[in-house]
């Protein structure tokens, strides 16, 4: 009855790593670093000023500057493509 688990703790286990490996390739910095930007622009203008989570936002900036520090004109495209959408 031990086997089934065992190798389900396996799988997870290799699933794991190979996320872990993924998250830490070029593309998968990439991947996260779009997120942190695209999250802490879109918290940041959170309107009411007071229901922004400050302090989300300050952990998300750490991680992005720590972390996945890519420079913000990678994910420019995004906020130009935006912009014009949004003045049709």
């Amino acid at each position: 009855m031990g086997l089934p688990h065992q190798l389900g703790e396996l799988a997870m286990d290799t699933q794991t790593e190979e996320a872990l490996s993924f998250l830490w390739s070029q593309r998968g910095r990439y991947i996260v670093a779009q997120a942190l930007h695209e999250a802490i622009k879109v918290m940041s203008a959170v309107q009411p000023e007071a229901w922004q989570e400050k302090s989300n936002i300050d952990d998300m900036r750490y991680l992005r500057r720590c972390l996945f520090n890519m420079p913000d004109i990678l994910f420019s495209h995004h906020d130009e493509r935006r912009a014009l959408h949004l003045a049709d």
